[in-house]
């Protein structure tokens, strides 16, 4: 069967020399139980890529530059404001479920991540996941993110594995978890079950993971445990900023309501 699969991967790998180190991963996985992946590489959506050169243009950017990152700018931060008061009903759950959680870092995290599920990224998990095990030395920490991905597709009863979709490295829904945190922190917050790309749940499993991550008493910890302390400060920055506008008296200024003359 490993031979079989093999002959698959040939056909759609251009460096070959990576042959030999997907067909040990596709054997690795189905000895430890995870016989679908074999049918699962067979599939025409299943691409691996090299993702090193979106890695390394990922790193040289400076998240807290605004002319680098859009969420430093004051357009991004209205439009925090203007998701706060659209999903407040969910902010107010999120911040009773998960206290100490305050839902302008909820909010801010979202914004940066994904801007609030628009920009989730569209490559599928699982192509994902085994191209960064294929092609970069960190084969512990993306094995363990694949088997992840797996079970959770499996208890969640999810049959069209490449319909989820996000980052280059795995990262996935609008919060942007990778798949030990997807299994660990989603939170199906409007308990109709929990949905990959739902805003709604996207907060609760925001506010979870920062809540468990000791977000409660040092924000700042959660948020470098989230994604690193550059990441840290650039959601602080930005949650800083809508926290200062929505202060401002221009913030608190009532609409102003124009009368219209009556005719006599």
């Amino acid at each position: 069967m490993i031979a079989e699969t093999a002959m698959y991967l040939s056909l759609m790998l251009s460096q070959n020399k990576y042959l030999a180190e997907t067909a040990k991963l596709i054997e690795r996985l189905d000895k430890d139980g995870y016989k679908e992946i074999v049918e699962l590489v067979k599939d025409p959506q299943f691409r691996l890529f090299d993702p090193n050169p979106l890695r390394k243009k990922y790193n040289k950017i400076d998240l807290t530059n605004p002319k680098e990152h859009r969420y430093m700018r004051n357009e991004s931060t209205q439009d925090s404001i203007n998701f706060m008061e659209k999903r407040k009903e969910w902010l107010d759950e999120a911040e009773k479920l998960f206290p100490g959680i305050k839902r302008e870092y909820i909010t801010a995290v979202l914004n940066v991540e994904s801007l609030f599920g628009k920009n989730k990224g569209d490559c599928p998990i699982l192509n994902a996941v085994m191209s960064n095990y294929v092609f970069t030395e960190r084969k512990d920490l993306f094995y363990e993110y694949t088997t992840e991905f797996l079970k959770f597709v499996r208890e969640k009863g999810i049959t069209d594995v490449f319909a989820l979709k996000g980052s280059f490295t795995g990262a996935s829904t609008p919060a942007q978890l990778m798949p030990t945190s997807l299994r660990k922190y989603s939170y199906d917050l409007d308990g109709d079950g929990f949905e990959p790309d739902g805003i709604e749940d996207a907060i609760g499993s925001c506010a979870n993971m920062l809540w468990k991550k000791g977000g409660r008493k040092d924000i700042m910890k959660a948020l470098r445990a989230y994604n690193g302390e550059k990441y840290a400060r650039a959601v602080d920055m930005h949650a800083q900023k809508v926290r200062q506008k929505l202060a401002s008296p221009l913030a608190r200024k009532p609409p102003v309501v124009r009368k219209i003359p009556q005719k006599v």
